[in-house]
């Protein structure tokens, strides 16, 4: 019974650490989104700006940043995602062992 009590614990404290990594990148996706949405608000003030030709570079230079940011992201938080489902599976079926 110990071991299983110790197993279950294991599996407890990796589920908790997985979460926070969740967490992490959760708020990364928020801070994605909110320099998105800046950069659409800046885009649509200068769309008649003389200068949108230079404006455009940095425009473009920023989306390829943002873009690359949010593919490792959402890479990153599929494999937390993964990695979450495993654990839960591990409790559950630890759980259901130690009623038996």
């Amino acid at each position: 019974m110990a071991k299983e009590k110790k197993e279950l614990q294991g599996l407890s404290l990796e589920l908790d650490g997985a979460s926070g990594g969740l967490n992490v990148q959760t708020q990364v996706l928020e801070d994605i989104k909110t320099n998105f949405m800046q950069l659409v608000e800046d885009m649509n003030e200068h769309e008649d700006s003389p200068d949108l030709n230079i404006r455009f570079r940095e425009w473009h230079r920023e989306l390829r940043i943002l873009s690359q940011l949010m593919q490792y992201s959402m890479s990153s938080l599929k494999e937390e995602q993964q990695n979450i489902k495993y654990l839960s599976e591990g409790i559950c079926e630890e759980t259901l062992r130690n009623e038996k």
